[in-house]
């Protein structure tokens, strides 16, 4: 069997390129087209109401999981608090939710089957709670080793 830098290869002829050309142009054009303007700018009032808006769900969201960690029984803070200092108060917190759900959650433990089980207890942001094992590169350092997900 040929290979096919082996195979001869049919020349096209100018007439036949054009058309082939003329071709492909009208199908491009049938195609949609996606817009090229620019978004427009928020202003500088706009900017400011969009992170106070972010700085409030930040605090709603340190908030809840401040009280979900006081709502916790005292063996839970026996066995988990010494493990306080290796971790950021925030991560922490986020860290003690996942731990607690899985335990209770069957089958694999990823961080996206502990937040779906979690629901509205889990405050913010879930790459947030990626962070916490280090799933996701450059944030939570190695503390999860290589876990490709899930929790070791």
């Amino acid at each position: 069997m040929a290979s096919i830098t082996e195979r001869s290869r049919k020349r096209l002829t100018p007439t036949q390129r054009r058309e082939l050309h003329r071709a492909s142009r009208r199908q491009r054009t049938q195609q949609p087209r996606i817009s090229r303007r620019r978004k427009k700018r928020l202003s500088r009032a706009q900017r400011r109401a969009y992170r106070d808006q972010l700085a409030q769900k930040a605090r709603l969201s340190r908030r809840q999981l401040k009280q979900i960690r006081r709502r916790l029984p005292q063996p839970i803070h026996d066995v988990l608090d010494p493990l306080e200092p290796a971790f950021t108060r925030p991560t922490y917190r986020r860290f003690v939710l996942l731990v607690l759900e899985a335990i209770l959650t069957t089958g694999a433990h990823t961080i996206a089957n502990l937040l779906r089980c979690l629901g509205p207890l889990a405050p913010g942001d879930p790459s947030a709670f990626a962070g916490v094992v280090g799933v996701t590169p450059g944030v939570g350092g190695n503390r999860g080793g290589n876990c490709g997900g899930s929790i070791c």
